[in-house]
């Protein structure tokens, strides 16, 4: 029994995550739509595509084989539009797996929103900062500088 009146519990769990990170969320229902969930906040945009997968899938190579048809469809919406575009799988043996689409590309992501550019509302755009949980330098920029340098004695 398929139709508008069945529910999509992949975007519900996406629509439950998108909403702790406290983004605003907007839960595409129309049949035919390669988006299910757009999401915001103060920097820009971030439009969503969610999958559950029946297969085991955990590198970008064989989610690019498995869904090449929707990335397409995902890359092609929006076109114009400074937005951020990302590809969220989860399967049983996996969990969630978020990437960040770009035109021919899959870069896996830490964490929902947290792709390698931000786009802007204003159309420019953020790099992702220094201070990303996994790239924070061991010491703040004023100690890692030449004084605390070590010394090579011969």
């Amino acid at each position: 029994m398929t139709g508008q009146h069945h529910v999509n519990r992949v975007v519900d769990e996406a629509v439950l995550i998108a909403l702790a990170q406290q983004k605003r969320v907007f839960k595409i229902t129309g049949t035919g739509s390669p988006v299910d969930i757009i999401a915001g906040d103060n920097v820009g945009p971030t439009i969503v595509v969610a999958i559950r997968s029946k297969v085991p899938i955990n590198n970008a190579h064989a989610v690019m084989e498995a869904y090449a048809d929707r990335i397409a469809a995902l890359t092609e919406t929006g076109i114009g539009t400074p937005c951020n575009r990302e590809l969220w799988i989860t399967s049983r043996p996996h969990g969630w797996v978020w990437y960040e689409v770009v035109r021919g590309n899959l870069v896996r992501m830490d964490a929902p929103f947290s792709p390698q550019i931000r786009y802007c509302w204003n159309g420019s755009f953020i790099p992702r900062s220094a201070d990303h949980p996994i790239r924070m330098t061991a010491a703040p920029e004023q100690e890692t500088g030449v004084a605390n340098a070590p010394v090579n004695t011969p």
